[in-house]
């Protein structure tokens, strides 16, 4: 359900109605809430207890999303409507302000976990909305991706290059404005973090290629970009992987010179 559901979210937002855009900008917070505490083993996607409208989406907080089910129609239609999101931010309040002592919900053993299908299907739609056109839509991509890699960080960190392309992307994209390159920037970190040993130097190097290549992007945000990254991480190590590849670079460059002097 959650996946779906945060898809049509995020579809949302590429809507040009600003009625529709605010309506899922509250939808969007509270299912961030929810995957919160879903990933602490507190909420079922499923109310099976007896008198509380199970497998017909009529009990309260039901999020299954059976028969009336907001959640289950916005999340089957693709593009929800702002009546519907409307509905939809009501019903899944409900489900994230419920007692814990009522037990019908709120499941401290654990059953409200999402599942490791749930989580990657996560992982892999918000990470496609990364290349949206619409800004607000990368920006709500963008917090998924943080949110996951905070709850979840080694399904985010098994599809690393996947999720990685599109971040690395958008970084040499003179269309994105300063604040949302510091966003991008800020997910890139968040992911050398979680694996600093095996990321930061591909990242990192990936980063100097695109400067080296685009002298434009090199020229205006060159060194915003690696002040921005040191800012994030630890900025001795990062000091010292760019210059081990700064002098790699230089190595393989001078070692392509002495070859075509050489074939000359």
């Amino acid at each position: 359900m959650l996946p779906a559901t945060v898809k049509a979210v995020l579809l949302a937002a590429s809507d040009e109605d600003a009625a529709v855009q605010e309506e899922a900008q509250g939808v969007n917070r509270v299912l961030m809430g929810l995957a919160r505490l879903m990933a602490q083993g507190g909420v079922r996607e499923e109310d099976d207890s007896a008198g509380t409208g199970a497998g017909t989406g009529e009990g309260k907080g039901s999020t299954r999303g059976g028969g009336g089910s907001v959640v289950g129609s916005a999340a089957a239609g693709g593009n929800a409507t702002k009546h519907d999101l409307s509905a939809l931010s009501q019903e899944l309040v409900e489900v994230e302000e419920v007692d814990r002592g009522d037990g019908t919900l709120i499941d401290p053993s654990g059953g409200g976990q999402l599942s490791p299908t749930d989580v990657r299907m996560l992982v892999e739609m918000v990470t496609k909305y990364v290349s949206s056109d619409s800004k607000l839509c990368r920006a709500w991509s963008l917090a998924w991706l943080l949110l996951l890699l905070e709850l979840h960080p080694g399904h985010v960190m098994a599809s690393v290059d996947a999720v990685s392309r599109p971040l690395l992307a958008n970084v040499s994209n003179e269309s994105i404005s300063e604040g949302e390159l510091g966003s991008h920037l800020e997910v890139l970190g968040a992911m050398c973090k979680v694996d600093p040993d095996a990321f930061r130097g591909r990242m990192l190097r990936s980063v100097l290629e695109q400067l080296r290549n685009r002298e434009r992007l090199r020229e205006t945000r060159g060194a915003k970009i690696l002040r921005h990254l040191c800012d994030l991480l630890d900025s001795r190590a990062t000091y010292v992987t760019l210059a081990r590849l700064l002098r790699g670079a230089v190595d393989d460059a001078e070692d392509s010179s002495a070859d075509i002097a050489r074939s000359a």
